[in-house]
């Protein structure tokens, strides 16, 4: 499964539950999350890589999740199904 297949099956999945769940598109600044996430008041950042394993976090993109992090908000970084489904179930129950 391709990054992008993975990431439309996931935000399938969290909309099939009741989260509201978009793609973030951001031209002119890189270091952005891919999706995020919002249910009952919380918000969850999503970085998905490749399901081959081989991808990697950008220096920006380290600095762009601790910052999400230092202000309360949650970030993961997916490259498979069934831990992103069990992360928002995590999530979703916090």
């Amino acid at each position: 499964m391709s990054e992008s297949r993975l990431q439309t099956k996931c935000l399938k999945e969290a909309r099939r539950l009741g989260v509201w769940a978009r793609n973030i598109t951001t031209p002119a600044y890189s270091g952005m999350a891919d999706c995020m996430f919002l249910y009952d008041g919380r918000v969850l950042f999503v970085e998905f890589k490749n399901p081959n394993k081989k991808g990697r976090l950008s220096p920006l993109q380290v600095v762009d999740h601790e910052r999400l992090r230092a202000v309360g908000h949650y970030v993961l970084v997916i490259d498979d199904y069934s831990e992103f489904t069990d992360r928002l179930w995590l999530f979703m129950q916090e």
